[in-house]
């Protein structure tokens, strides 16, 4: 498995854990901005994409594009079908 897609995991995890508890505001900010603004995107665009195909800046362009569209369309298909709150946006 690719190294890159393991810490792409581990930052997750992490920010999952830190929505779940309590925890200082800086800590959160620091660990939920990556996990909404980037690592959806770069796991896609790993996925898309195979290693070497396209340059490191271009896979962190779609990444960032690509985590802002997961995210959007999560909460649109969320509120339709959930209704959107703080609880399920963790698991979002």
């Amino acid at each position: 498995m690719r190294r890159d897609l393991l810490l792409i995991a581990g930052l997750a995890t992490a920010g999952f854990l830190t929505a779940l508890v309590a925890s200082p505001d800086w800590l959160r900010a620091a660990l939920l901005i990556p996990l909404v603004l980037f690592l959806p995107g770069y796991a896609l665009a790993a996925c898309l994409f195979a290693a070497g195909t396209i340059t490191v800046a271009e896979r962190c362009v779609y990444a960032v594009v690509l985590s802002i569209s997961i995210t959007a369309v999560g909460g649109v298909v969320t509120q339709l079908v959930l209704g959107l709150g703080k609880d399920l946006w963790v698991v979002l």
